[in-house]
């Protein structure tokens, strides 16, 4: 990072600045300020004004007019020169200036980081990722058997209990609307982490989906079918589920490829979906292509993020702040369109909502096999 003009705590030090210095006590202290969290003008045992930038940077040694009148502040304040002196204006436009030039390289050196990735390749940086997050779920591989075998019980159970004869959401959706709202949110909760929990499998070994059985599917039905699954999550959620548009064609392939993909788009977008917004699955179609497009209001990707969230473990800084995520759904939707030769991209709006939310689109398109 170039000269700042105030002193700056970094992870190697603290850097004087271009047109404040840092104070001789700042140089030798015990570093108290370090232990600051808050994101406010704050003053450290010795007098001095903090402010916190992020997780690494502060800046420190600040002589402010009229802040926190201790005797440490004032003693700091008679013994600083009239050019050491700021005002909290100054230092919130000093912090703002500091925390978007910060972003700014931390963009700019992901950048750089992805434009080499791309360089050697990114097909063979994707397969050594998909190992190691094969190495790491394989140590928790009785876990989540377990929990599947739960998530399975329970649903059983509520299947019986209500004689349920069909598993199919179609014929399920009567049934459960005339039970109780805590039997059907199990219910479907219980269909929710099943089907995740078997994208983790899959992801683990996905020679199982290239030999699951190769069928011709209509890609409505699906949709349909996994818009049922996640309509009672979403409205507790506060969150509207639509399906617009028609598709009379089919798509063939091994069927756990073709039922993972719409299954991943529509759980990743509920997942990061603000209560009070809307998801649309949309279907388009001609006649030698269907198009499966999901659109909702997601956290933030920089650009040099939108090729790396397909990867295995990789997460978007801002999805990161807003949920918590292994990052393994998005790569199981690229091993999955690879296997049925689909093309996928995701699209974003320029512009965030008072939530610092972005409409986002994440768009698969097949062929069309009849």
């Amino acid at each position: 990072m170039e000269a700042f003009p105030l002193p700056v705590l970094g992870p190697s030090g603290i850097t004087g600045g271009s047109l404040v210095s840092a104070p001789s006590k700042c140089l030798t202290c015990d570093r108290p300020c370090a232990q600051i969290r808050g994101d406010q003008l704050e003053a450290c045992r010795y007098g001095y004004g903090v402010q916190r930038i992020d997780a690494e940077h502060l800046l420190v040694g600040l002589v402010v007019r009229s802040f926190n009148p201790s005797n440490a502040t004032k003693k700091v304040g008679r013994n600083a020169s009239d050019d050491q002196r700021l005002t909290r204006g100054q230092v919130q436009r000093a912090a703002a200036s500091l925390r978007n030039s910060l972003a700014e390289v931390e963009a700019e050196r992901a950048a750089r980081r992805n434009e080499q990735l791309e360089a050697v390749g990114l097909e063979a940086d994707f397969e050594d990722l998909l190992d190691r997050v094969k190495s790491d779920l394989d140590g928790v591989a009785g876990q989540l058997h377990d929990y599947r075998s739960l998530a399975l019980q329970i649903r059983q159970n509520i299947e019986s209990f209500l004689d349920i004869e069909s598993e199919e959401p179609a014929h399920l959706r009567p049934i459960l609307d005339r039970a109780a709202h805590q039997i059907a949110a199990t219910y479907w909760a219980s269909r929710m982490m099943e089907s995740k929990l078997e994208g983790v499998r899959l992801l683990t070994d996905p020679s199982i989906i290239t030999m699951s059985p190769t069928a011709s599917s209509r890609l409505h039905g699906l949709v349909h079918k996994y818009r049922q699954i996640y309509h009672h999550a979403c409205q507790d959620k506060g969150v509207d589920l639509y399906l617009a548009g028609e598709s009379w064609g089919q798509i063939r392939g091994p069927v756990l490829a073709m039922e993972q993909i719409p299954l991943v788009m529509i759980d990743n977008a509920y997942k990061y979906a603000p209560t009070g917004s809307a998801i649309t699955c949309t279907l388009r179609e001609t006649e030698q292509e269907i198009e499966l497009s999901v659109t909702s209001q997601g956290p933030k990707l920089e650009q040099h993020e939108r090729n790396r969230i397909f990867q295995p473990g990789y997460r978007a800084e801002a999805a990161k702040r807003r949920e918590t995520g292994l990052g393994l759904g998005l790569a199981l939707l690229r091993v999955c369109c690879e296997i049925l030769n689909a093309d996928w991209e995701v699209r974003q709006s320029a512009s965030g909502d008072s939530s610092d939310s972005y409409e986002t689109t994440f768009i698969v398109t097949f062929e069309r096999s009849k």
